[in-house]
């Protein structure tokens, strides 16, 4: 077989499953319940825990104790860390992107940054709307088979 079929193979698979929506947003902007879709989730600020504290604050009226209690939930269960590898994984892919740019075109220093580009590309466009499964499950492989990916790569 050949290389480009190879390289196609490892290539990560894209998935949509609505074609109609996808990230054209013109500005940011948090919306109401009532306007939450696939389409809109891109008009949302994100990447900050204190976002989450703050629409929970605002939604159950929590007080300065309950916010806090917040706070330490996200931070345990990973979530402050996961927003902080996003940010770090985007820094990785510019610093990816400008090896690029130095490397010798067609050269297997060159092949090899393009592919770990192409691999992160395809996380980084990764459709907003997650939706997990409400059990939580022993089985990693069984986690992953429940969850539902909407909307379009951006």
């Amino acid at each position: 077989m050949s290389e480009a079929y190879d390289r196609q193979l490892r290539r990560p698979r894209r998935f949509y499953l609505d074609e109609t929506v996808g990230p054209e947003v013109t500005v940011h902007y948090d919306m109401s319940a009532a306007e939450f879709d696939p389409e809109s989730i891109w008009m949302c600020k994100q990447n900050h825990p204190e976002l989450v504290v703050q629409d929970l604050a605002d939604e159950f009226d929590l007080d300065a104790g309950k916010q806090e209690f917040v706070r330490m939930t996200l931070m345990r269960r990973g979530v402050n860390k996961w927003l902080y590898a996003r940010r770090q994984f985007i820094q990785l892919k510019h610093e990816v992107k400008a090896l690029m740019k130095r490397a010798e075109i067609g050269s297997d220093r060159f092949e090899l940054l393009q592919e770990l580009n192409e691999k992160m590309q395809h996380i980084a466009k990764t459709p907003r709307w997650v939706e997990w499964p409400t059990k939580v499950h022993s089985c990693r492989k069984r986690d992953q088979e429940e969850v539902v990916i909407r909307g379009k790569m951006c």
